[in-house]
């Protein structure tokens, strides 16, 4: 079902399955949110309990194998509405006979939503509800309205690192500088034809996605998110995805045990993890 919040500056919609935003309009109809074409049929994904590959889909839980795909199960969840007011909604799921094929853990996961002024924040929060220690990824997919004429700017950001992946699948352990054109990163298939591309390094956590044809920009805040992706589709030139992450791919040496997979969220028994991103859209 899809859902709708506003405020006095845009209209926000999300899709139930998944809790996936999938539209951010202005006042004047314009349209922030890459729309489904035949170039790309995502738009916003919400990705738990892991992200990305996992090798061999398959992990190990508390000694135990269980069935991993790629980006996780959320995406796929019809979730519940908890909350909703003009301006805001939330969404749950709770561990259940499906999500027990894929991990043994008893957890809540929240998915709120909130328009405020010239922003859409969006707030994870997952409870562990065992004394024993969860661990999983989380993040998103979220992909963002480009032209030919696209381009990051990423800021007072100028010394950041690449994490390497043997043919753009899974985790070498190594890092490269990313290359930086004075300052900005172009939509082009220069950078994007070869996959996506995990950063690290930031001195402050915000990028912007400004798109001179549009006339329009959006500025994304990833402080609670250790890593953020930049991924478009091989023509690089009507979607950006800019997807911050706790987590990674698996390593190409994966053991396949969960615990130990670099990047992975470990949440203590009966406590929360919170984490927060902030889109602030702008008319140019």
């Amino acid at each position: 079902m899809i859902y709708t919040i506003k405020n006095d500056h845009l209209t926000a919609q999300i899709n139930s399955l998944g809790a996936e935003l999938i539209s951010v309009q202005n006042n004047d109809g314009k349209e922030y949110i890459f729309q489904p074409s035949e170039i790309w049929v995502g738009q916003s994904k919400n990705l738990f309990p892991n992200i990305a590959l996992a090798k061999d889909n398959y992990t190990i839980i508390r000694g135990k194998q269980y069935p991993m795909n790629q980006h996780g199960f959320l995406k796929n969840m019809e979730m519940e509405v908890v909350s909703q007011s003009a301006d805001s909604i939330a969404f749950k799921l709770t561990d259940n006979a499906e999500t027990a094929q894929f991990v043994p853990y008893k957890f809540t996961v929240i998915i709120e939503f909130a328009v405020v002024d010239d922003t859409v924040i969006q707030t994870y929060k997952v409870s562990n509800h065992e004394d024993e220690a969860m661990y999983f990824g989380i993040g998103c997919h979220t992909g963002f309205a480009t032209a030919p004429d696209s381009f990051v700017d990423f800021g007072t950001n100028n010394n950041i690192t690449e994490l390497i992946r043997e043919n753009m699948q899974y985790m070498t352990g190594e890092t490269k500088p990313y290359p930086l054109e004075n300052g900005k990163i172009f939509v082009t298939p220069k950078y994007f034809s070869d996959g996506a591309h995990i950063l690290e390094g930031f001195d402050n956590k915000e990028l912007t996605l400004i798109n001179p044809s549009l006339e329009s920009s959006v500025k994304i805040n990833f402080a609670d998110f250790t890593y953020i992706t930049l991924w478009s589709t091989t023509d690089a030139e009507t979607v950006l995805c800019m997807m911050p992450w706790c987590a990674l791919p698996d390593a190409i040496d994966s053991t396949h045990i969960f615990e130990e997979k670099k990047g992975n969220v470990m949440l203590e028994g009966h406590k929360i993890f919170i984490a927060k991103q902030v889109f602030t859209f702008n008319d140019l």
